[in-house]
């Protein structure tokens, strides 16, 4: 004749353990992350990305850049979550340092198709710097642009993120009929995240 074992008691009051945070899964990004940088704007800009390895390159070229390398425009490939976007945050934002692009073009791309815009003529033929990546600028600018003069600026690029005189992120997108503000209340704490999200790398 078989004979049940006993089965072991169980606490009386047993608690569920307790459930831990999920951590958001990365995934390859659809799209890239880049700051457009002015190092007009203060010295430790051009002291920062002159000691980068790779991934960053100056707009200018040939003699401007010999004569102006140290207040010149530097577009840096950046992870969202990475140190030199954290160095763009902490430091930059809120003082017009410059502006966050997102695109899947690579940085040659986006490099070629940035220079198409660095001169500019006034009404007398003079020719100009138009520091387009100036949060300052860069809204009012392309409220001022046609259709087609959005199509043609945007080129490879989904959306610019700038501060705002209150130091909120705001989202420009193409539309269209022009470009058009996807969001305008990015907090400083939480543009890293927001980003993720909006280049796929994380749900």
């Amino acid at each position: 004749m078989s004979r049940r074992l006993p089965q072991p008691s169980r606490p009386a009051n047993r608690e569920s353990a307790p459930s831990l945070p999920e951590t958001p899964v990365r995934r390859r990004p659809l799209e890239n992350v880049y700051l457009l940088l002015d190092a007009a704007r203060s010295p430790k800009i051009y002291e920062y990305v002159t000691a980068l390895s790779s991934g960053c390159t100056c707009l200018y070229a040939g003699e401007s850049k010999d004569r102006l390398a140290d207040v010149a425009p530097y577009l840096i490939q950046v992870d969202p979550m990475g140190d030199v976007f954290q160095w763009f945050v902490s430091e930059g934002w809120g003082d017009s340092w410059g502006i966050i692009v997102t695109s899947a073009a690579p940085l040659e791309d986006l490099y070629k198709h940035f220079r198409k815009f660095l001169i500019v003529e006034d009404e007398e033929g003079k020719r100009l710097y138009f520091r387009f990546y100036d949060p300052r600028v860069i809204g009012v600018f392309l409220k001022t642009c046609t259709p087609e003069e959005t199509q043609e600026f945007f080129g490879p690029i989904s959306r610019f993120i700038f501060e705002r005189s209150n130091a909120q992120g705001q989202t420009i997108c193409r539309g269209p009929v022009g470009a058009y503000a996807e969001k305008t209340d990015v907090l400083k704490s939480d543009l890293s995240d927001y980003l993720m999200r909006l280049v796929g790398a994380t749900s």
